[in-house]
């Protein structure tokens, strides 16, 4: 469900899972809580945020203006759709809107620290500014939030090769 954006059927079924793992279940009530935490919307979003998303999604790969504009809509319907607004923040870092971009996310990472799209996001920012400590934070807690996530892993192996050969 969460990857086909229908993210209150995650949340139901991540929240269905903590309540019925047994004892000898414990990675399966983490996993799934911390899939709610660092996955899901902050808030619930009624059904047709998501399938405004959704169709929004399947746009861009014909119309990536119209889908745009859709976005913009879904967004100022739903201002607390996290991952809207991060793909926004995508298109217009894409599109050299840099500042705007980080602008978004940066208010995404205010009310929702811990939504890992964000993070991902605001470290990739980080990195195309050079901005080595603010991206080797973001990774930090990105492995934190999620300790066997190996794209931030592959990123602070990356970034301290990086490191290195600037000062080696």
């Amino acid at each position: 469900y969460l990857a086909n954006q229908n993210y209150e059927r995650s949340r139901v079924n991540f929240t269905k899972a903590i309540e019925t793992a047994k004892a000898e279940d414990k990675y399966v009530k983490v996993d799934a809580e911390r899939l709610i935490t660092t996955q899901l919307p902050r808030t619930s979003l009624p059904k047709d945020a998501e399938t405004r998303f959704t169709q929004c999604c399947d746009t861009f790969e014909q119309d990536e203006t119209e889908a745009t504009r859709l976005l913009a809509t879904i967004i100022d319907d739903y201002p607390e759709f996290e991952r809207a607004i991060v793909l926004l923040a995508t298109l217009e870092k894409a599109h050299g809107n840099s500042e705007k971009a980080e602008n978004l996310i940066d208010n995404v990472l205010k009310v929702n620290q811990d939504f890992m799209p964000a993070i991902e996001m605001a470290y990739y920012f980080a990195l195309t500014r050079s901005d080595f400590k603010q991206a080797l934070m973001h990774i930090e807690h990105g492995i934190n939030l999620n300790p066997f996530n190996t794209d931030f892993i592959y990123a602070k192996m990356a970034l301290a090769r990086k490191l290195h050969q600037l000062n080696g």
